[in-house]
């Protein structure tokens, strides 16, 4: 995890950065939300347009710690890629307790911020590099756009 949070302590932003990156994991077709800096996204968000949101998230991650240590022996970061999967399965589900108002819930949220801050304009925080617009393909906003490009068909 990076260090450069600036509303989330440092243990809620390795427990987000680990489900992050389970959400969009790199693999052989590019990078995922740690390369994307989704984190980043996420924080600053946290800290201006979602700052409602700030108090849910602290709530829980709490949550997911203390769900994944009863579950899997231990806080969410510190467990194996495949015990992460299952835990986060069991909160899309709505099958993990503890979570409010529910875990379903909080996973559509952590996943909708997920694909913002891996998609969304870099301006906010995410999507370093343009990895997420790299990998569909899309090369971000050009000033002049040649004739070849605006060719139909």
């Amino acid at each position: 995890m990076r260090a450069e949070l600036t509303v989330l302590t440092a243990e809620e932003g390795a427990t987000l950065e680990a489900v992050l990156s389970r959400l969009i994991p790199a693999d052989d077709l590019g990078p995922g939300a740690r390369e994307a800096r989704v984190l980043r996204f996420v924080d600053r968000a946290l800290g201006g347009p979602l700052s409602s949101l700030r108090h849910e998230y602290a709530r829980n991650l709490a949550a997911l710690d203390a769900f994944a240590t009863a579950k899997r022996g231990s806080a969410f970061a510190k467990l194996a890629a495949s015990d992460q999967d299952s835990v986060l399965a069991e909160l899309e589900r709505g099958e993990a307790t503890g979570f409010s108002p529910t875990a379903e819930a909080f996973f559509e949220l952590m996943r909708l911020h997920a694909i913002h801050g891996m998609f969304g304009d870099p301006v906010h925080g995410g999507n370093a590099g343009l990895a997420g617009w790299r990998l569909l393909g899309f090369h971000g906003p050009r000033a002049v756009v040649p004739a070849r490009d605006q060719q139909l068909g």
